[in-house]
């Protein structure tokens, strides 16, 4: 009987040691827009996205790479109804935030911190530099100097 329950044990453990563990991991981020050619206009020229190819022949869906496998997707969509929170943003990070501050002001687009002092770069408790930005659907967008 012992020997068998240690059988039955070692096969459970060899069958086990063989599983895959599933492991997710981010892809992209896809954004319901008004004005499919207003945010294209933004993400591509003000915050200097590279466009890629969509697999599907629609006008009204545009894909931006991110860096590496991420990707931004734009989708219009009408009627749209956006509610945004500046705690459901995503984030970007860029290596020198001073240089990136200045050409918000260049191109006049407002930033601002995350408690909503207009035109003021935040310092997080990690010491990473930060601002946050709106695109013309009024979505909240991170920009900091974040090292890795």
């Amino acid at each position: 009987m012992k020997k068998n329950v240690l059988f039955i044990f070692i096969l459970l453990l060899a069958i086990g040691a063989k599983a895959q563990k599933m492991t997710l991991a981010f892809d992209h981020h896809a954004l319901a827009v008004q004005n499919i050619e207003t945010s294209m206009n933004f993400y591509k020229n003000i915050l200097m996205l590279d466009e890629i190819a969509t697999p599907v022949n629609n006008p009204k869906i545009k894909w931006f790479s991110m860096g590496g496998n991420y990707q931004l997707h734009l989708i219009e969509v009408d009627p749209l109804d956006i509610k945004t929170d500046k705690a459901n943003h995503f984030s970007l990070h860029i290596a020198d935030i001073n240089e990136f501050v200045a050409y918000l002001n260049l191109k006049g687009i407002p930033f601002w911190d995350w408690v909503g002092n207009a035109q003021k770069v935040a310092l997080r408790p990690d010491g990473v530099q930060q601002v946050y930005i709106q695109d013309p659907d009024g979505y909240w967008i991170e920009i900091n100097d974040a090292k890795y």
